[in-house]
């Protein structure tokens, strides 16, 4: 587990990944679009090295006792998220980075009317 307490540059970073992942499908990353049976079958995914090894890695994490066996391998193809996050329009979006620039600015316009 990560403890990003106290590094808001790092924090900001991995939240960036984080948000990478969860607002595409799999298969657009560079992963699979099927759902992961055996263990043998992560030998041959026909995807990226990198999605390979976050499908490995939820795979893997159901082997720890304080994770769901059940529900990481049954979402490890989707790098171990089985659910939605949000849905965005292709017709109305914006990305993480828009937001974090109009949150950034919104903050600082905050800090200067206090000063």
């Amino acid at each position: 587990m990560l403890d990003l307490a106290g590094e808001p540059r790092e924090a900001a970073r991995v939240a960036g990944y984080v948000a990478k992942y969860t607002t595409k499908s799999t298969k657009d990353a560079g992963g699979i679009g099927y759902r992961i049976e055996e263990p043998h079958e992560l030998q041959h995914l026909g995807c990226r090295e990198h999605a390979r090894r976050l499908i490995s890695s939820a795979w893997y994490a159901g082997d720890r006792e304080e994770v769901d066996t059940e529900r990481a391998r049954r979402w490890a193809h989707q790098f171990g998220f089985g659910g939605h996050c949000f849905t965005k329009s292709r017709r109305f979006s914006t990305t993480f980075q828009a937001l974090r620039e109009a949150r950034a600015a919104h903050a600082a316009g905050h800090t200067a009317a206090a000063t």
